[in-house]
């Protein structure tokens, strides 16, 4: 196969914003070159494809192999849609292995804890909907599931851990994995504890704390993740001098549980008298950033996978606070996907977070620079 690529070698992209599938050049019987893929699945032929079949069965032609060899020399566009697995039921003995390629995760348990309200502002109703849809995946793929709020959860492992004491209080005995949006320390606390103890939790504790913006913000500077220049104020700090206007000052000390965590100020009398209502407040840390000018943009991925997916979150009306509109419109500045899909995943690496997603704002040059990261953040295009 080869890439479809423009006159620049850029990537293509189709109707519905994704890149081209890659052409297929031929059908080889021995790995050749850089050959990578093999062909099953589902074909989809139309007139053309029908009209090549006939010239094969007129010559005598058999086997698929040779057909999908002559749609190729008769010069038709074959585009390749990669699957991550494929079997081929030809015998009796493929229908046992069919049925746990279908289900491999039969007989597992898995426990998702949801997200407490006061973590999802304006967002409960799209939280619960993507752990329920999750759900509904491992269900498809063979695991009993069961879901839990975060309070459930903590009251549940801290009943038994009075009763049986640790390790057996890990919610039930028997569980094979946990999946979850927690976000508070005592829920936090227990999942890593179960890590520690060799048990899956998909995003890790460590990597969930780690996305509080005060660490963030250090472990991205350090790592040479494209951020905004930032600075970091202590509890009951003063405002710094040698940033420029407007900036935005964001609570560090854990994620935005309402507007005002999250501020955009135009000069220093603005920034000094927000600052000191963090401090009423008992926040601990306030980061703060500069403002970048450039287009808006949301992703959301899933690290070691090829699950990427980004858009303009002015043209589908999604926000949680209304802030987006402070950069205003897009205006379609031209970028490099692939370059954003590295930032974010080397974003997530640094932090050791699986399911991610956030913000980012593409300059007019077409740099990227990451403004916000989160641990499985609301979904909702």
């Amino acid at each position: 196969v080869k890439e479809q690529t423009g006159a620049e070698g850029e990537s293509l992209i189709d109707q519905q914003g994704y890149r081209c599938k890659p052409l297929i050049t031929g059908f080889h019987d021995q790995c050749e070159g850089d050959d990578h893929l093999i062909s099953g699945g589902i074909y989809c032929l139309g007139d053309k494809a029908l009209d090549v079949l006939d010239h094969c069965m007129e010559q005598g032609m058999s086997r698929m192999r040779n057909f999908q060899r002559q749609l190729v020399v008769e010069g038709l566009k074959l585009e390749a849609y990669p699957i991550n697995k494929i079997l081929d039921v030809d015998h009796k003995e493929d229908i046992a292995k069919a049925e746990a390629f279908i289900h491999p995760l039969e007989g597992k348990t898995l426990v998702g804890v949801c997200r407490g309200n006061e973590f999802s502002p304006n967002c409960v109703d799209n939280d619960a909907a993507i752990m329920n849809a999750v759900k509904q995946q491992l269900e498809a793929l063979g695991a009993k599931v069961m879901l839990m709020c975060e309070k459930e959860f903590c009251r549940k492992a801290t009943v038994l851990e009075r009763a049986y004491g640790w390790p057996r209080c890990r919610v039930t005995v028997g569980v094979d994995g946990f999946f979850s949006m927690a976000r508070s320390k005592q829920a936090l606390d227990i999942l890593g504890r179960i890590e520690e103890e060799g048990v899956l939790v998909v995003n890790s504790s460590l990597g969930v704390n780690r996305c509080i913006r005060r660490i963030m913000t250090e472990r991205f500077i350090a790592g040479g993740i494209a951020t905004p220049e930032s600075r970091i104020i202590g509890r009951n700090g003063e405002m710094v001098k040698d940033i420029h206007y407007p900036c935005w000052l964001k609570r560090g000390d854990g994620c935005a549980q309402q507007k005002e965590d999250t501020c955009y100020v135009q000069n220093e009398q603005e920034a000094e008298a927000l600052l000191k209502e963090f401090w009423l407040r008992g926040i601990t840390s306030v980061v703060v950033n500069e403002h970048l000018k450039g287009d808006l943009i949301k992703f959301y991925g899933v690290s070691g996978t090829d699950f990427f997916y980004w858009f303009y979150p002015q043209e589908g009306n999604h926000s949680k606070f209304g802030l987006e509109e402070i950069n205003g419109a897009p205006s379609g500045i031209p970028f490099s996907e692939e370059g954003l899909h590295q930032l974010c995943s080397d974003a997530a690496k640094v932090l050791d977070v699986t399911v991610y997603g956030g913000d980012c704002i593409v300059a007019p040059d077409g740099t990227i620079r990451i403004i916000d990261f989160n641990d499985w953040p609301s979904f909702a295009p």
